[in-house]
């Protein structure tokens, strides 16, 4: 089964420092019908004005992981943790027993960014806070797994059975992902344009999938695409 969400209608929020798509529930914003996709539990495309962000906040009971894909965003937390991170960055957070961190633009440029919230599949961890950077210069011709759960090749842990990753296609490019039982699907194009299984999808257009064998992206344009697989609850 493929749903097909369009752009238009992810939920928009704005204010003077911040401009975001909402994909599930969030903050003031509730839809009964998108409170989560399996473990996945919240994704914020977030564009974040210069000397901006999200003052110190808390979080328990959650993994989450930052994509900053322009501008600079400085991480702090009441642990003792600051990491600037800069374009190409993932940020794998798990927030366990508690933490308080923010999340400031540190540059003269907006900060544009992808939060993915995931729940864990256990409780109580210690706080941790890891960083990798991947380098989408060039086409991946291939899906490029940045987070996974533990043992399954990822850059950086997450502590549930996911996997996320990124790609940069050319026009022409076929690329494939086999899900594993009982995991659907949540992948978006992030530009450009693709056929996957058979279905348009074009700049910020999702695309949910549940009980696929085998997932196939075309593209028809150039582009860069994000494929996010997680557990059912």
């Amino acid at each position: 089964m493929i749903e097909r969400i369009l752009a238009r209608d992810h939920y928009r929020f704005q204010n003077s420092w911040l401009d975001a798509d909402w994909h599930f529930s969030f903050l003031r914003y509730f839809d009964p019908d998108r409170v989560h996709f399996g473990s996945l539990r919240a994704y914020n495309h977030d564009h974040i004005a210069p000397g901006r962000g999200f003052a110190m906040h808390p979080h328990r009971e959650m993994e989450i992981v930052s994509w900053i894909r322009s501008g600079t965003l400085v991480h702090e937390d009441d642990k003792g943790v600051t990491v600037t991170a800069r374009a190409g960055d993932f940020l794998a957070l798990t927030a366990g027993s508690g933490m308080e961190h923010a999340e400031i633009n540190g540059g003269d440029e907006p900060v544009e960014l992808i939060q993915i919230w995931v729940l864990p599949d256990r409780e109580h961890l210690s706080p941790s806070l890891d960083r990798t950077h991947v380098d989408l210069s060039a086409p991946t011709h291939g899906w490029e797994s940045v987070v996974t759960g533990e043992g399954l090749g990822g850059r950086l842990i997450a502590r549930q059975d996911v996997r996320i990753a990124v790609a940069r296609v050319e026009e022409g490019d076929r690329i494939d992902f086999e899900p594993r039982p009982r995991h659907p699907v949540y992948i978006q194009c992030l530009g450009g344009a693709g056929l996957l299984n058979g279905i348009a999808l074009e700049e910020r257009d999702v695309a949910q999938l549940r009980g696929e064998s085998l997932v196939s992206l075309q593209a028809t344009a150039p582009g860069e695409w994000i494929l996010i697989e997680v557990p059912e609850l």
